[in-house]
């Protein structure tokens, strides 16, 4: 997830949860063919950057140079890229 200073209409924050009024049009989350400029986007953008209850466990500063999705899971590498090497959602 690319975070994306795109402005967001928050009615509610708390610790637990954000309550926004999205904007007609607009992407919820990214897919094929919307890779940003989406809810979850801006969301991670507000969330390291604006929100006052901070991040939480999702978003870290690197997350913003991040190229790929590798993964480590009981010692063993998890590369999305090979997985997805024949998906046809992933390629397209």
């Amino acid at each position: 997830i690319i975070p994306q200073n795109i402005p967001l209409d928050i009615l509610y924050e708390d610790e637990y949860m954000i309550v926004l009024n999205k904007a007609a049009g607009m992407v919820v989350h990214p897919a094929a063919g919307n890779w940003d400029n989406t809810v979850v986007n801006a969301l991670a953008h507000y969330l390291m950057n604006e929100s006052p209850y901070g991040s939480g466990e999702y978003f870290t500063k690197d997350t913003e140079n991040t190229q790929n999705s590798n993964k480590e899971v009981d010692g063993e590498e998890l590369n999305d890229d090979d997985d997805n090497m024949n998906d046809s959602v992933t390629n397209s």
